[in-house]
Order: C-alpha cells, then structure tokens, then sequence
C-alpha cells in the first residue's frame, strides 16, 4: 500500500486568480456582416477568424455558452496562468496529515485519511476551471479594445460543498507513515488525545457536502466470494500455462524450464520456489539466456538507441514505455536472488537509465500519477546520478540546479528532467556513455 502525505486547505483561502488579455479590436461597428467587423489582430493572443460571431455574440449576450472547442482556445491562451494555478495559489497550512488516494466514479482523487478513513478531495488541475467572459473597453483612439477574461472556479462535481480540500500528493515513506500512526503512543493520556485528533478531523470532514450519488471506483459491484485456491496451486497452473508459451518461442527453454518444474513438484512443493521458477519462466520471454552479460547487452542497446534518437534525432523505433519497463523491472526482482549484488545492482541502475531516457522521451505528455505508481519511483536516486553523469560527460545540459543537499522526490526529479537538453554529440562518444555503469 502506497501512502502519501498532504495538507487540509479552506477553499476559502486559496488565492484565486482573474486573468484577462486583449484578442483584438474594432473601430465602429459590431455588426458581423459589416467589412468592419471584429478584427482579430495581432494585439495579444489571436482568436481564430472561424470564431468571430461567438465573440460578437458573447458582448451582446449574457452569459453566452462558449463552444467546447472555443474554450480549448481560450485554454491554449491562458495556458502559462493555468498551468501554475496550484501552486501559486497554496497558502501554508498546519494540518499535514498521511493518506491512501482514492478515486470515484467520476474520476475525482480524494484522499482517504489513515486514521479515521474520512475522505477529503484532492485539488487538482481538472477541478479547477475557467470561466471566461469577453468585455470591451474603449482606448484613447476611440477604438473598442476587445479583452479575455478568465476567473478561476473550483469545481468537484462529487460535492454540493466543498470547504477543506487536500494538496500535495508526495509519497510518503515508512518512517513518516509509521510516525503519523504512533503519534499518540509517547504522550499520557493517549486515547483522549487521539479521541480529539479523529474529532478535529470529522468536524473538517462534515463541511463538505457530498451528493447522494457520490460512490468509490468500483464500489458498486457487488463481488461475490468465491472459495479460493492454494496458492501453491494457482502458481502451478500460472507456471504450466507459461510453459506452453515458451515452447512456442524456445524448445530447449521450454525442456529446460519443464525439467526444474517436474523436479521441483516430485520434491517440496513450497510457494517460495514456485513463485521463483514462475519469475525465471516469465524473465525468460524477455531475456532468453538470462546469463548477466547477455542481460546487460540487450540493455546497453536500448541504451545506445534513446541516446542517439535524442543526439541525432535518428528514428529508431524503441518498443519501451513505462508499464513494459515496469514489468522488466517487476520479473528481474523476482528472480535476482539469482544473481549476486553487484549484479543486481548493475541491473537496476541501467533500468534506471532506460527509465530516464523514457521519461524525457515523453515529458510532455506523461502523467506524475502514473510514475507515483511505477517502480520509477524506486530509482530516484540513481537518476539524479545519471544526469549529472550526463551533465559531466557533456552529453547534456541542464538549467535546474540540481543540489543534493535536498531530499529527492518526484517532483523535484519532472522539473530536472523538463530542463534537460541534449548536445550534439559523436556516435563513438554515445557509445562510451551507453557502456557505463555495465560494472
């Protein structure tokens, strides 16, 4: 269970921002058929010509409906306001707390609080919305100076109320996690204090009104409990299904992997060594051999070809993105007892690489959800290692200062990584770079 640690905010105090920019102007008349009409211009942010008549109709019409795709312009033109509208608006808060995210069936994130298990919505870009007006104002020339206003509006639609929200979403770790659920035990009179703490958090809780048809992902289904298996067994048939798959791929693989299950069956039969053939079994369809130096060529590679598509902008196609690297990263840790440690760690801190490399491959479009849920998050430390082993090497430049005097954390790693720029750099040297750290 992954947990994270975050603060209560009155909504009432988040700053919220009002935005406005001119689109254009018009010298006489507002009429859309007249050759004078709502000239878009080069003043400020353009509005595309097709949406001229909603601008018109927006200034003679009260609280004129915008079309979805006019409102995604006007989104494209206040995109730098929005997207710091979290954290410039966060006040301080006192109330730090520890909790499990949730998520409705409205896709909302909510924040279930480790002690009483209340539950608190978690701001987010997706629940703060733009309402957008269009207003004139004249200037010395007597010319009607046409301006976008935005206002910012948070917006929950799992809630009529919405008073205390949570914002911050770092992951939380074991010493935190087991401080916050011992934070009674060293005081007297512990069980009243903690009576109070879940009371302070049901009144903050109480003032937000959530509509009746509020419900968790999946809550509503009904499962039905069915009596289970062993587990021993369920590895076996996962173990035998895979077999078959492999003989597809690898005969003498296949007989090989078929030999260790028969021996390992007609001897002790215990999960351990089921789950631990089951996992070389799996490791096998990516890494055949399996022997380190035939692991750590195939990663070298990868390593080779993200290098030079992002030096010499080479299309290379690297079949790679974080879930399939999640599960190389899951299958070695199921079998890297096989190994020794200055294997295994030779292993994981190219993974690493490959994870950076896929990250700056896709920073504009990766979600930080889905790397708080990925073994990303394992290889942090390793990361900042490889960039500034990049840095050194003169392979890349990055503007963020990276100072290792503060604690690592995901957030920290995005804005390195959105900072990253690659050099132009020889193949012989990209070569060098993709051979380090091989051990």
């Amino acid at each position: 269970m992954t947990y994270y640690k975050g603060e209560f905010y009155y909504t009432s105090d988040l700053k919220y921002k009002n935005f406005a920019k001119c689109i254009g102007m018009t010298k006489y008349t507002f009429s859309v058929d007249s050759k004078d009409d709502i000239e878009l211009n080069d003043i400020g942010y353009k509005i595309p010509k097709l949406y001229k008549k909603d601008v018109y109709d927006a200034l003679k019409i009260k609280d004129y409906k915008f079309r979805q795709e006019l409102l995604n312009s006007f989104n494209k033109t206040f995109e730098s306001e929005i997207s710091n509208i979290i954290s410039d608006t966060i006040s301080s808060s006192d109330y730090e707390i520890i909790y499990e995210i949730v998520k409705d069936t409205n896709g909302n994130l909510f924040g279930k609080e480790l002690h009483t298990g209340l539950l608190f919505p978690i701001l987010s870009k997706s629940n703060l919305n733009i309402d957008y007006k269009i207003t004139t104002l004249k200037d010395k020339d007597n010319c009607n100076r046409i301006y976008l206003k935005g206002t910012e509006i948070l917006n929950f639609n799992s809630l009529y109320k919405c008073e205390i929200i949570m914002i911050g979403n770092q992951i939380a770790n074991q010493n935190e996690i087991d401080e916050y659920k011992n934070r009674f035990n060293k005081w007297f009179f512990k069980t009243n204090k903690k009576k109070k703490y879940q009371a302070f958090i049901k009144y903050l809780y109480n003032k937000n009104v959530f509509k009746e048809s509020f419900m968790l992902e999946n809550e509503e289904k009904k499962v039905v409990e069915l009596e289970k298996e062993n587990i021993e067994t369920s590895l076996m048939e996962e173990i035998e299904y895979n077999l078959i798959k492999l003989k597809g791929i690898d005969e003498n693989l296949y007989l090989e992997y078929k030999t260790k299950y028969q021996n390992l069956i007609n001897s002790f039969i215990n999960k351990e060594n089921l789950a631990l053939l089951l996992g070389e079994i799996e490791f096998s369809f990516i890494f055949n051999k399996q022997g380190i130096d035939d692991i750590l060529e195939i990663i070298n590679k990868l390593k080779y070809e993200y290098l030079d598509n992002f030096i010499n902008n080479s299309n290379n196609k690297i079949n790679l993105d974080i879930k399939k690297l999640d599960k190389i990263n899951e299958l070695f840790l199921k079998v890297k007892n096989k190994y020794d440690f200055k294997s295994q760690r030779s292993i994981l801190n190219n993974l690493a690489f490959l994870y950076l490399m896929e990250v700056i491959r896709n920073i504009d479009t990766i979600d930080i959800n889905d790397l708080n849920n990925s073994y990303f998050i394992s290889h942090l430390k390793s990361i900042i290692i490889w960039i500034r082993l990049l840095i050194d090497y003169d392979i890349i430049e990055c503007s963020y200062i990276i100072s290792l005097r503060d604690e690592v954390s995901l957030n920290i790693i995005m804005d390195i990584i959105k900072n990253v720029k690659f050099k132009n750099i020889d193949k012989d040297k990209i070569k060098k770079i993709g051979e380090l750290y091989g051990y």
